[in-house]
């Protein structure tokens, strides 16, 4: 199974900052199961990384899987695994 994820948000960390998030994940031979997306104000760029990631792993979390696969552009969720 893989998980991609990613966020981001204009003005960042400011009382106007508008953000969003979405996961797309697959199974073995890359067809879509599950996705989904949405929107979060006065947020930063962070959070909304972390809400994608967050919202895919309650959705597998309903499913029986046995390895997962993250993608992601945020160092912050990577660099959590170190």
């Amino acid at each position: 199974m893989k998980i991609y994820c990613d966020g981001a948000t204009s003005n960042n960390g400011a009382q106007d900052a508008i953000g969003g998030w979405a996961y797309v994940i697959l199974d073995e031979e890359d067809d879509i199961l599950f996705e989904k997306n949405g929107k979060l104000t006065q947020t930063t760029n962070n959070i909304c990384e972390l809400t994608a990631m967050i919202q895919a792993c309650e959705q597998i979390a309903r499913i029986k899987f046995e390895n997962v696969t993250v993608y992601s552009d945020s160092a912050y969720i990577i660099n959590c695994y170190a």
